[in-house]
């Protein structure tokens, strides 16, 4: 699911909810999950609640809302260690940047520990999350524009979810998820805890 077609479709919720929802409304992972797979196969709500009609829309929202802020959260510490890259920092952004970057944060700590460089290696994993974002916006494109063919989304499945292929842009430990439909079942596990 395209940005613009994930923004429509949280759209699409609330305006079918009709009110906004609580705060305090209900929602537990398996909203999550009903979630992820409406969002990874690009549904509309229309055709979701169609074939599952026991979604709860107001339910499936504020799963989106709790992930959605979780995931930003977690960007945002990142965002904040690679400017003022330094142990205390690093110790104080950790439990947010290992919901989503947790083999960086792995890594990043050993060098603490071991004394080494952590603005070095703050800045090469800096570099190397850039770079895997790049690629996977890339592959994300050409697989939209092989949707279309036959076995285009078996296409899109292979180049962008596979866990077995770890060049596979989604699940690599170093795509940084700029959008909820990106996320991955670990890291959508480790957000929801």
């Amino acid at each position: 699911m395209t940005p613009s077609e994930e923004n429509a479709f949280v759209q699409a919720l609330k305006q079918h909810i009709g009110k906004p929802g609580s705060s305090k409304t209900r929602c537990t992972r398996d909203d999550a999950t009903a979630l992820m797979g409406i969002l990874r196969s690009g549904s509309n709500l229309d055709s979701a609640l169609t074939f599952a009609p026991g979604l709860r829309p107001r339910s499936l929202l504020a799963a989106y809302e709790k992930l959605e802020k979780r995931r930003a959260l977690s960007a945002k510490a990142w965002a904040n260690l690679c400017r003022r890259p330094g142990a205390a920092n690093l110790s104080k952004q950790k439990k947010h940047i290992e919901k989503i970057l947790p083999v960086v944060v792995k890594e990043l700590t050993i060098v603490a520990r071991a004394g080494g460089s952590l603005i070095n290696a703050v800045k090469k994993y800096e570099a190397d999350i850039k770079t895997a974002s790049s690629v996977a916006l890339a592959r994300e494109k050409a697989c939209l524009r092989a949707i279309g063919s036959p076995g285009g989304v078996y296409l899109v499945v292979a180049a962008l979810y596979d866990p077995n292929d770890p060049a596979s842009s989604y699940m690599s430990p170093l795509f940084l998820p700029d959008r909820v439909a990106v996320l991955s079942p670990s890291r959508v596990d480790a957000l929801w805890k």
